[in-house]
């Protein structure tokens, strides 16, 4: 039923995105005599027909990034506002990140998402007052000012048409960010602003581990591994499910913890009682996440050749091998395959020394510590020398 709905929604949302652009264009032509020319069957010419489906779409396309790029500076504002300190914030693969005080450009991605804004909160930050509202609002709220400023400028200003195709654009896409992200809901498992602040509003245990994930993101951009944060910033207990956004955040960081500790046996006992759950408790890109860890810590521990058989699938190695362009753990997961699983050394010495050469590329300083602690582990598990 669930997949009816979603073709559904797609048809009418594709839909009404079609007859917007087939409005701006027809109205592109000749303004509001175009609909007259074309209820009397009147001819338009080809030239200003194809001028203005080119207008048309470039208006679309540099309203989407716009809207995309000010909804991240939203969330920044609005962060910034209620006691926030700046980590990073991303624009499609372009990532603007904090280093010791310093702003490097280096380049991110997480599937299914267009952007990402990560702030932290002060250590003192009292988990039963986190404010969480107005950081999470803020991209939608400036999504709405720019639909809400677009369409008075249309209203009252006299625009050249080209100007006034840009704002029609931008009430549009804004208009549909704002719905997007604002009702509360989980595309591709990932929970959108609305869904985060009605989670954060309900639970106080859920804020509590927000406010976790944001002081250990922080930690992180600033070269503070994970074995080196206060013990209690990682809590033992286990979500329900894939559902309790931040307890399973929570979960994964606590397992990472753990990782960097050299606790490989409870991490990796951990990994596998979430891996139990199925598709519908645990959305594909969180078992992305969590099979990257169980596939490391499998062969530093058990080495179990029928288990990495059924975490290494086609689709996962696809994931993987995107990911470690911008990750350093996915990385270090095709590392432990190549060389305990495949026993392939020629390539695992390639990704070692690959792994070495971006150690300054990836997004968290600290995390490539912890990637190349556990390659050297991996390497000593097979007793060989690069």
């Amino acid at each position: 039923m669930k997949k009816i709905l979603k073709i559904i929604a797609g048809a009418l949302g594709g839909g009404v995105i079609g007859l917007a652009i087939v409005a701006l264009i027809i109205w592109l032509i000749d303004g509001d005599e175009a609909f007259n020319t074309l209820r009397e069957h009147k001819d338009v010419g080809a030239l200003k027909l194809v001028l203005s489906i080119v207008y048309s779409l470039v208006a679309m396309a540099m309203a989407v990034i716009l809207q995309f790029a000010l909804h991240e500076l939203g969330h920044l504002l609005g962060g910034l506002a209620t006691g926030y300190k700046f980590v990073s914030i991303r624009l499609y693969r372009f990532t603007l990140v904090k280093e010791q005080d310093r702003l490097r450009l280096k380049q991110f991605d997480l599937p299914g998402t267009g952007g990402q804004c990560i702030m932290t909160l002060p250590d003192d930050t009292d988990s039963e007052r986190v404010p969480y509202f107005w950081f999470n609002a803020g991209g939608v709220l400036t999504n709405l000012l720019l639909v809400a400023g677009s369409a008075f400028m249309l209203m009252h200003l006299e625009c050249p048409k080209l100007i006034d195709a840009l704002l029609f654009q931008m009430a549009f896409v804004g208009t549909l960010f704002a719905l997007i992200n604002g009702i509360p809901l989980k595309p591709n498992g990932m929970s959108n602003d609305g869904r985060n602040i009605l989670i954060l509003s309900l639970s106080r245990q859920e804020r509590r581990y927000y406010l976790r994930t944001m002081q250990i993101a922080g930690a992180l951009s600033q070269g503070t591994r994970l074995k080196e944060m206060p013990r209690e910033w990682f809590d033992e207990n286990s979500p329900e499910n894939a559902h309790q956004t931040f307890s399973f955040a929570n979960r994964l960081n606590y397992i990472c913890w753990l990782e960097d500790q050299g606790r490989f046996e409870e991490a990796r006992s951990m990994c596998e009682e979430l891996q139990a759950w199925d598709d519908k408790q645990l959305p594909l890109i969180l078992r992305i996440e969590l099979t990257t860890e169980q596939i490391t810590l499998e062969l530093l521990t058990s080495c179990r050749k029928e288990v990495i058989a059924k975490l290494w699938t086609p689709q996962v190695k696809k994931c993987i091998e995107i990911g470690s362009r911008y990750a350093s753990p996915k990385m270090v997961a095709r590392l432990a395959i190549a060389l305990l699983y495949d026993k392939d050394e020629l390539l695992a010495a390639e990704l070692y020394n690959e792994l070495l050469r971006k150690r300054h590329l990836y997004l968290m300083p600290s995390e490539v510590e912890t990637s190349l602690y556990l390659a050297d582990c991996l390497k000593q598990k097979k007793d060989l020398k690069y």
